[in-house]
């Protein structure tokens, strides 16, 4: 069964933490200091957990200051998701 709930206690929040590195920082290599930043001690913290354990983590409620957010100037561009948003290949 999957269960989704708002973080209340302190093992929630290490539950969800411990997600999100396992998931951000160890499998898609995001500087943990980038992660798990000063945003949390305001943010509202979610635990997904499958069958009774951790399986998913978010937290919603917090957004970087203006001047931190990318910008087209410091964000490379999105590569194309279908072969109609990609540029004509050689000769075509």
């Amino acid at each position: 069964m999957i269960e989704v709930v708002t973080v209340s206690t302190e093992q929630e929040l290490a539950d969800a933490y411990a997600v999100r590195m396992k998931v951000f920082v160890d499998e898609q290599g995001v500087p943990a200091d980038i992660e798990i930043d000063e945003l949390d001690e305001t943010a509202d913290h979610f635990l997904a957990r499958l069958d009774g354990r951790p399986a998913g983590a978010d937290k919603e409620g917090t957004s970087p200051p203006p001047s931190t957010q990318p910008t087209s100037k410091n964000c490379p561009p999105f590569p194309p998701t279908t072969e109609h948003d990609a540029p004509p290949g050689p000769g075509g």
